[in-house]
């Protein structure tokens, strides 16, 4: 792999470690709404699959943190989502909406300029994108039922 492809997919490891934590912060934040399971539940697999990522960049001769970015944004994402669940459960889901499509378009562009990847980061790319746009479906549907006065728990029709 060349120094692009470690430092494109190095950054991913960091984004998807941003996710986790974000995952969990709303966890730890959220009692009343149903959402501690749901969000541990992906906070979890995001875990699994940075963890995976990492040990495969390094099985080919890269380096890659198991921690969110030090920029500060993640920060400021945790508090927005503390925020947004005071305001309600509609502004929860926006928030995590907002930040499954920041991830989306991340893994798009990583995969993008790393160019040919070896089969087995590919593969965990793949599942992680696969994963992002799982979760983007049951947020948007959430969303709907949300808008439609409907107030279920994430995973509860």
């Amino acid at each position: 792999m060349s120094q692009r492809v470690h430092a494109s997919i190095a950054a991913l490891v960091e984004t998807v470690m941003d996710s986790v934590a974000g995952y969990e912060h709303i966890a730890s934040h959220t009692h009343g709404f149903g959402w501690y399971s749901y969000c541990e539940m992906h906070a979890l697999e995001r875990q699994r699959l940075a963890t995976a990522l990492r040990r495969a960049i390094e099985a080919h001769g890269g380096h890659a943190e198991l921690h969110g970015t030090l920029l500060g944004s993640a920060h400021r994402l945790f508090l927005d989502l503390k925020a947004a669940l005071l305001n309600g459960e509609q502004s929860a889901v926006d928030e995590l909406l907002r930040g499954e499509r920041f991830l989306a378009d991340h893994i798009r562009k990583a995969h993008r300029d790393a160019g040919t990847l070896p089969p087995d980061i590919e593969d965990i790319i793949a599942t992680l994108y696969r994963n992002v746009q799982s979760s983007i479906g049951e947020l948007a549907a959430l969303r709907k039922r949300i808008e439609r006065g409907q107030h279920p728990s994430p995973g509860h029709p």
